[in-house]
């Protein structure tokens, strides 16, 4: 409640604002190159490569911070609407098993890495849009995916593909980003399974 508050306040909604002019339907970039104003991407060169980590974790922040100026009295729409453009678009590139690729080409949606094994990033992301907007599709979409990561090596103690130049490297990031899928999960839905698979993810992440 500061002049200094104030003006952070007004630098931070600047910054979303300038995430929000990308368009994510399909995606064309995660960020910006600071000097040109160009999308940005991890991978570059004659194949640029757009990862569903980047976008996933990033959302997620962006959710968090939208939920609580909601709850302070300073809505913000646009922010929310930006997020379900890409939750929609990701929709489709759903696998009928429930899996999700791994990355695309920037602005086409074609699939660059059809690897499944980061598709716990999803998880949270589609329980948090859940929270906000009370639409069950995502909901199904979050368990479907927190199923599919379970019955592809989880269960057996492999968490993979946390790390973004890797699908098969088995990993703390990965560990750590399910964890929190699943307590996402037993928060919606009060299914305790997703507790114990939880406990195993932090056991895991604990090595």
């Amino acid at each position: 409640h500061t002049e200094r508050g104030r003006e952070l306040r007004r630098e931070a909604e600047k910054i979303i604002a300038s995430f929000l002019r990308l368009p994510m339907s399909p995606p064309i970039g995660e960020g910006f190159y600071i000097k040109t104003g160009e999308p940005a991407m991890t991978e570059r060169g004659a194949n640029p490569e757009i990862f569903l980590r980047s976008f996933c974790d990033d959302m997620k922040s962006l959710m968090r911070a939208y939920d609580r100026e909601r709850q302070e009295g300073r809505p913000h729409p646009e922010w929310l609407a930006w997020v379900r453009q890409f939750g929609e678009w990701l929709l489709k590139q759903e696998e009928a098993g429930g899996g999700f690729p791994r990355s695309w080409e920037p602005g086409t949606g074609k699939v660059r890495s059809a690897s499944t094994t980061g598709t716990f990033n999803v998880v949270t992301f589609y329980a948090q849009l859940y929270r906000l907007t009370g639409n069950k599709t995502y909901l199904d979409a979050a368990v479907r995916a927190g199923e599919f990561s379970w019955n592809h090596g989880q269960s057996d103690g492999r968490f993979t593909g946390g790390t973004i130049d890797n699908p098969d490297v088995v990993d703390k990031e990965a560990a750590t980003i399910a964890l929190e899928g699943f307590l996402e999960l037993h928060e919606v839905t009060k299914d305790l399974r997703w507790v114990d698979r939880a406990r195993v993810a932090a056991n895991i992440a604990e090595t």
